[in-house]
């Protein structure tokens, strides 16, 4: 009998691991969280014909060079036409410039985020593990 008991209580512990269901180490088995959950999370960028307007207008984008850099968390991610322009918000399939982070710990994370050298966006961007695929519509001005 206390063998018995003995195995119970060895068995109903919690196994820790990381239960949120949007990680990549997501354990299906673990009871108790323990704080270990990794995140991949993908961004789109994506603008309309108003902000492609403004900034043409404003000299970014001439004669089609793409001059609209991207940096995300000090790494340059590529760069922009600003003569590419959407009509709505693009799904993850697109050819759109997008980029792929993984981060640990919460299931959100914020990078620094800055477009076109600073003179378009110097700021951050927030992405999320619950969506896999986020989008950033570039605002101008």
């Amino acid at each position: 009998m206390l063998l018995f008991i003995s195995i119970m209580a060895i068995t109903s512990c919690g196994k820790k691991g990381c239960t949120n269901k949007y990680a990549t180490n997501y354990c299906w088995k673990c009871k108790d969280d323990d704080g270990t959950c990794n995140y991949k999370s993908t961004m789109i960028f994506w603008f309309n014909k108003t902000t492609s307007d403004n900034l043409i207008a404003d000299g970014f984008g001439y004669n089609g060079y793409y001059d609209i850099d991207v940096i995300v968390d000090y790494q340059y991610v590529g760069a922009l036409n600003a003569g590419n322009y959407d009509t709505s918000e693009p799904n993850c399939n697109s050819n759109n410039l997008s980029v792929t982070k993984e981060f640990s710990g919460a299931s959100t994370k914020s990078f620094s985020l800055v477009i076109g050298g600073g003179s378009i966006l110097n700021g951050t961007i927030q992405f999320s593990a619950t969506n896999t695929c986020n989008s950033y519509q570039i605002i101008y001005p």
